[in-house]
């Protein structure tokens, strides 16, 4: 009686979920409004069978507790499908030829919801998980140990993708964004990461056509002067936690980026060359409400800005930048230009200069404390790099060995 209450309950969570996404344009409406469930088996055949066969708009119910062991992979979601599950996995069998196509991919006009299912293990060039470049909505699930020799060890995104509630664990790639490579449009909401891994991006890699790999099933136009669409990252109330990467322990961006509300905790280490949480270039970054603690880099202990950013309310505490040589910007490094206000930066350490700020392009920093930050050579507070860095309301102070320097370069700022 007990499993069957659970089982009336998360199918009716499910639904509910996925009228919350139509408004989204996301999910069935068919199946929204009230379609019966269609019951699938615990059976990897059967799975396969009814995504082929389903009426466009289906809602499938998964087989609760069931694991289904994915041998090839899934075909491809080319209309509108609903899934929910309770406690249930997609996973890649070890029967598998690997690296696989990943174990889902939604097609150019496909529209798949995906509630309440955990995908582990899968293994491809791009999107070890989920290959999407349609509409891909997401709610709660883990992904889990997926990898790719590319782009997105769990999901790599050439479409829209919604995540809300999902657990990122232990997922890696070879090259760009260890949980999420995106490439075109990306919200992400109350998710976290943890331990995953990439050369860039640890958790996620935010990365124009051009400037990162061609994603599949993406060509740029044939006009020779023509720009591809630029990817837009928004991710709120999440967390990344302990995730590594070579550039970016947590975030690589090279487009548009916003964080709210986020926490970014013990990202990346000594391996890290620049950033321990977020590496961005080439376009804004938006913080705001955010806390970065305890993060680790050559350069750029918490933050690394080679474009512009605007941080408001923000708190970076306790990051390193540990590098031998040019080790600098304990909670940030930055050039271009930026603006923060309202924030603290505290406790950062810097082994060569900047152990709070190491400033190369101009910045105004207004209603900051900027305090008890280390530098093991100049500016325990802020370094200024040949440019203007303008200070209000900004006190700067008990840092080590010195607040600012060189001397006199910050006006308000007592070395």
């Amino acid at each position: 009686m007990r499993t069957r209450i659970r089982e009336t309950v998360a199918r009716r969570a499910a639904i509910g979920a996925a009228i919350a996404m139509v408004g989204l344009g996301f999910a069935p409406v068919e199946a929204a409004l009230g379609a019966s469930p269609i019951a699938v088996p615990c059976s990897t055949a059967a799975l396969a069978a009814v995504i082929s066969s389903a009426p466009d708009g289906s809602l499938l119910a998964l087989a609760p507790f069931c694991t289904y062991s994915v041998i090839t992979p899934l075909p491809d979601i080319t209309g509108s499908l609903s899934m929910f599950g309770s406690s249930t996995t997609i996973r890649l069998s070890s029967l598998a030829t690997v690296p696989a196509s990943s174990l889902l991919t939604v097609d150019a006009s496909g529209n798949l919801s995906l509630t309440n299912v955990n995908v582990s293990g899968g293994n491809a060039v791009s999107g070890g998980a989920i290959s999407n470049l349609g509409r891909l909505a997401i709610s709660g699930g883990i992904f889990s140990r997926d990898q790719a020799g590319d782009t997105g060890g769990a999901i790599n995104n050439g479409g829209t993708l919604a995540v809300t509630g999902a657990n990122f664990t232990e997922d890696r790639t070879g090259l760009y964004g260890g949980a999420i490579g995106n490439g075109a449009t990306a919200t992400i909401r109350n998710c976290s990461f943890i331990s995953n891994s990439a050369h860039q991006g640890g958790a996620i890699a935010n990365i124009p056509i051009k400037k990162g790999p061609i994603l599949p099933g993406i060509r740029a136009s044939s006009e020779p002067n023509a720009q591809p669409p630029s990817p837009v990252l928004t991710v709120a109330g999440s967390s990344f936690t302990r995730n590594i990467a070579e550039m970016g322990g947590a975030d690589f961006g090279l487009s548009q980026q916003a964080f709210t509300n986020d926490s970014f905790t013990d990202n990346g280490n000594t391996t890290t060359d620049g950033a321990g949480a977020i590496f961005n270039d080439d376009a804004p970054l938006i913080l705001t409400r955010s806390t970065l603690s305890g993060n680790q880099a050559g350069q750029g202990g918490a933050i690394l800005d080679n474009s512009g950013g605007t941080l408001t309310s923000d708190n970076l505490t306790n990051n390193v930048a540990d590098a031998t040589v040019n080790g600098g910007g304990g909670g940030i490094y930055y050039e271009g230009q930026i603006l923060i206000s309202d924030s603290k930066i505290s406790g950062n350490y810097a082994a060569e200069d900047g152990g709070g700020v190491f400033a190369r392009g101009p910045g105004t920093i207004s209603g900051t404390q900027i305090f008890k930050n280390q530098a093991r050579v100049l500016g325990g507070g802020i370094y200024n790099h040949n440019s203007t860095v303008m200070l209000s309301h900004s006190p700067v102070y008990t840092n080590t060995p010195d607040n600012c320097a060189p001397a006199g370069s910050i006006p308000g700022c007592a070395g």
